[in-house]
């Protein structure tokens, strides 16, 4: 169980701290005071011993900007309504009286570009330029932002290769309209993802490929087809948009008995082969019952499900050919990544072998020395390695150090970037009882409409996952808004049933032309 972080006696023990801030809580605030209070109890002997990671520049340097206001603050005489109007202020002023805090606060003010507050590529970046050696990284290679120039070439001429050496393929690929910039982008989102799992499964693509001619020979078999024939000539009710009738039905299947693989026309007519009892009335009883024994037509739908898969495998394929091939043009060139970065120092913190671990535990060791405390922001969108990174530093050190996770589970939107939730919910649960906090006063809603949403998530797999479960806020407002509507006051939370128009089970694009209009 977790219980609500009070500022300034909420304890803090080394170790790990997570304290989960719903949205509207004052998780900024909050981490803008926590600094002050670990700098004046003597947890952070100065500034420059602490680590400060956030997701994105914009909020570090807004960060920044708060934290260095609290102790710009602090460092002025208090206002004669402090007590009243900036409370928490006052209370880290009490702190002062403490042994040498007013000179670790004095010293902070002249050192407030120590103040160090940056992403979790930055700090890696940091870390390889500070620790090269040790990182096995004597010079840094160049950064760059993204190395899909470098990716695109490698992966045209894998598929370029791959598809004039197999006409059948070739041929597939044209009439399945298989794209190279779908692909490519398909080849980024993949290799971003950590442990990627691919649904549904992929099959080996030499596996599949191999399987097509034999299923094409079925196809081909001249008593197969005859007997087809015999099946299909004895229909009467075929369904609109389908066949006109058993002659031109039999007349449009024909290219697959050629056997002739290599032609778009042959791939062409598959899915109607494979579709045949969905094209012919379900009162046609007889002819549905000899397809479904018909060596042909299984033949037929087991080679259309194959094809089907084949993209997938295809673009699966492609990747685990062109990401090796990737690796050696960056080094070539030395270029890293921002996503290479971080990927960098977890490798150099984790090798394997005796003599490497001992120069992985001297680089945890240097930069554990360098950073007393490291409070992580928004750290329901980190990733393993980047907790395995914090893990090393931080918790496996001796003495252990401070690491102080903030986030909100409920705000996880980056997994398509490697953010893992899963990841996060088993470190937070690592945490000790007494080490696990809430913010749940929010500053942006009123009372009423804060109950209205409590009563919609207040109930068990609210959140579709075990491992989360719904806090109940509460407003910290003392006033109340409400939506007049025609002279009436609104429902506090309406919700709409829109019908969707879709024909696709993924696509939104009805619903929310409708929702909007």
């Amino acid at each position: 169980m977790s219980n609500e972080l009070q500022l300034h006696t909420s304890p803090l023990i080394p170790g790990l701290t997570v304290i989960e801030a719903s949205a509207g809580t004052g998780k900024t605030y909050s981490i803008s005071h926590l600094v002050p209070r670990l700098l004046l109890e003597g947890t952070l002997p100065d500034l420059s011993k602490l680590l400060l990671v956030t997701f994105t520049k914009d909020a570090a340097r807004e960060l920044c900007d708060r934290v260095r206001k609290v102790l710009t603050q602090l460092g002025a005489p208090p206002a004669a309504d402090e007590s009243t109007k900036a409370k928490d202020i006052a209370e880290l002023r009490l702190l002062l009286t403490a042994p040498e805090a007013q000179a670790r606060l004095s010293r902070a003010l002249l050192d407030l570009d120590l103040l160090s507050v940056s992403t979790i590529h930055a700090f890696c970046q940091r870390t390889l330029q500070q620790e090269g050696t040790l990182c096995g990284l004597p010079v840094l290679p160049e950064v760059i932002t993204d190395d899909t120039e470098h990716l695109a070439p490698i992966v045209s001429e894998q598929w370029i290769t791959t598809l004039s050496a197999s006409p059948t393929l070739a041929a597939l690929a044209t009439v399945q309209k298989w794209s190279l910039p779908d692909t490519l982008k398909f080849i980024n989102t993949l290799r971003r993802c950590l442990r990627p799992r691919s649904e549904p499964a992929v099959e080996r693509y030499e596996d599949l490929i191999k399987r097509i001619p034999a299923l094409a020979s079925q196809l081909a078999d001249t008593a197969n087809w005859t007997a087809l024939q015999e099946i299909l000539s004895t229909v009467n009710n075929w369904k609109a948009g389908a066949p006109a009738d058993s002659a031109d039905a039999i007349a449009q299947l024909s290219p697959l008995i050629a056997n002739e693989t290599h032609t778009t026309a042959y791939w062409r007519c598959l899915p109607l082969a494979a579709a045949l009892t969905d094209k012919i009335f379900k009162k046609e009883k007889a002819a549905h019952a000899a397809l479904e024994t018909s060596p042909w037509f299984a033949a037929a739908r087991e080679l259309h499900e194959l094809t089907s898969r084949l993209l997938w495998s295809w673009q699966h394929h492609l990747a685990a050919e062109s990401m090796p091939r990737l690796e050696i043009v960056m080094a070539r060139h030395r270029l890293i990544t921002q996503d290479g970065l971080i990927g960098a120092l977890y490798h150099a913190l984790h090798r394997p072998g005796t003599a490497c671990a001992e120069q992985s535990s001297r680089l945890a060791d240097r930069i554990a020395d360098r950073y007393h405390v490291a409070l992580i922001d928004e750290s329901q969108d980190t990733d393993p390695r980047q907790f395995a990174i914090f893990k090393r530093i931080f918790l496996d050190a001796r003495p252990k150090r401070q690491l102080l996770l903030v986030g909100d589970p409920k705000q996880a939107i980056y997994s398509f970037r490697g953010a893992d939730l899963a990841t996060y919910l088993a470190t937070r649960d690592s945490a000790k009882a007494d080490a696990r906090f809430t913010l749940t006063r929010t500053y942006r809603a009123p009372q009423p409409l804060v109950a209205a949403i409590n009563t919609l998530f207040d109930r068990q797999g609210s959140f579709l996952n075990p491992g989360m479960a719904f806090t109940p806020a509460e407003s910290a407002l003392t006033y109340d808004y409400q939506l007049i509507v025609d002279g009436c006051p609104s429902a506090r939370l309406e919700t709409w049933i829109v019908a969707d128009d879709a024909d696709k089970n993924f696509s939104a694009k009805a619903r929310r032309s409708r929702a909007l209009s």
